[in-house]
Parts: structure tokens; sequence; C-alpha cells
């Protein structure tokens, strides 16, 4: 875990959980973030905590885990990390776009997937901007229409939007209530009329974003039972994914050019 995001996560459990001049003791935060951490990109179980060398009991970690849920520490760190980085770079355009989740031991917000066989599942729908810095998160039953989530999405952001930018987005957003309410909230809508392929569009930001919080294990299927921890896993991964931004790696924004190289290298290569 980058030092930033821990520094940012301990202080505010510090302020939110002081320590307690009687009773038990409190774990150590420091050791539950690493075993959080560990259990994020590994994906191993939470029974599975306690032959780690760390001494901890599972049931305590999960459960200081649920308490961190509860008081909103990983959203108030993840937005504190977005107002870090909004002090170099704003935002050139968003893009949003939906993705299901299987489901494994979920039982809240869960529907039957159409697209694997009406199996239950998740609907993740995300906001991001030209970097991939996820702006808002929502999650839904994987029955939702795309239709319905969009006013939804915006009163979950994590901060205003820069006016007279434009939203990318695919076709299943485009419809005039749609295009109508996101030009009231100031900005462009530009949804396609025809389908396109993911590389002729900065649309495929979004699905970048996809495919970095795959690489935390924990996150390919959902295993949480209530969608309000796998969200805090979902931020936990989203700011590793700010915090790289911050210190200074390069971002090539995606290009028309990017695109079209990468399309005649499917064709050369089949």
């Amino acid at each position: 875990m980058h030092q930033l995001v821990r520094k940012v996560i301990l202080n505010i459990v510090s302020s939110l959980f002081p320590p307690k001049s009687t009773g038990r003791p409190r774990l150590p935060a420091n050791e539950i973030l690493n075993v959080i951490d560990i259990v994020l990109a590994s994906g191993m179980a939470w029974r599975h905590i306690s032959k780690l060398r760390h001494g901890l009991d599972f049931r305590s970690v999960h459960n200081t885990f649920r308490a961190w849920i509860r008081s909103g520490v990983f959203e108030q760190a993840y937005t504190s990390l977005l107002r870090i980085h909004r002090h170099t770079k704003r935002a050139k355009h968003y893009c949003m776009d939906s993705t299901m989740i299987k489901n494994v031991f979920g039982t809240n917000c869960i529907g039957r997937n159409p697209t694997d066989r009406g199996r239950m599942g998740t609907k993740m729908v995300a906001m991001v901007d030209h970097e991939g810095i996820p702006i808002s998160l929502l999650f839904t039953p994987a029955n939702t229409s795309d239709m319905r989530v969009v006013e939804h999405l915006f009163k979950n952001r994590f901060e205003a939007f820069i006016p007279n930018v434009p939203l990318f987005s695919d076709r299943g957003f485009r419809s005039k209530r749609i295009r109508k309410f996101v030009a009231n909230h100031t900005l462009k809508p530009t949804f396609p009329k025809k389908r396109r392929r993911w590389f002729t569009s900065p649309h495929a930001v979004v699905e970048h974003f996809f495919a970095w919080i795959d690489k935390s294990r924990r996150l390919i299927v959902r295993y949480e039972t209530k969608i309000s921890s796998y969200r805090a896993f979902v931020l936990l991964a989203s700011s590793h994914i700010l915090v790289r931004r911050i210190h200074n790696k390069k971002f090539i924004e995606p290009s028309s050019q990017t695109y079209s190289n990468i399309k005649q290298q499917k064709m050369k290569f089949g």
C-alpha cells in the first residue's frame, strides 16, 4: 500500500476512533489496514487471515472493517485524495459505463444478469475523467436498466462537475430525457447514434478503469455479503489508482491515433 493512502486513512481512523481510556484496547489500525489490503490484492477469504503472521483474529479484523465502512472512512479518504489531485489537474472530459459483477455470497443489490443466463449478479456503474479516475460509483441489481441509473449516479459523485465538459457514453444511455438531464448539469452529452468499437472513442477510458480494478482479485467476483463492503474495496483500489496519478506517473491519454494503431494490430494478428 502506498504511504499516502495509508497516511490519509489512518488520520481519518484516528479522528473517528480515538483511543479508549477504559475497556479492551482496540487493535492497531496500521496492522488492520495491512491485512485489508492483503485481502483486496490476493482475494483470500477472511477466515484465512488467522493463518498470517500478523496474529490477528479474522473476526476482529472483519468487525473493524465493517465499523470503518459505517463511519465512511474509505469514502472520506478517497474524496481527500481526489481533492489533492484536483489542485494540479482538472478533468478534460467524463465517461460513464456499466459492468456486470458475478455474485457468490451477496444478499442485497443483486438481480438476474441478462448477459449471464439469468444468474444473480450486481451491476457497477462508473463515471471517470480523462485519466480513468472515478468521479462517481453506483451499484445496482444486474437487471436494472442503464436509463434509470444516471440521476442516482450524478447524486453520488465525489466532486462537483466542471462546466461545459463533454460526457461520453455508449448507446445504452442515449435518450432525450438523459441528454436533457446531463445538459442541465452544465455538461455536454456526447452519445453515439450507432455502435462504435471501443478503440475509436475516448469512451474507452472507463473500460480501462474496469480493467485496472480487476487486478485486485477480491473485486473480480463479489464474495461480500453486503454491497457496502464491496464498494469499500472498490474505493480502496481506486485510491491506489489515484495516488499513481498524484505522484507524477505520466498518463498518456488515449487518442484516435492510438486506437487506429490497435485496430491495425488486431487486423494483422487476427
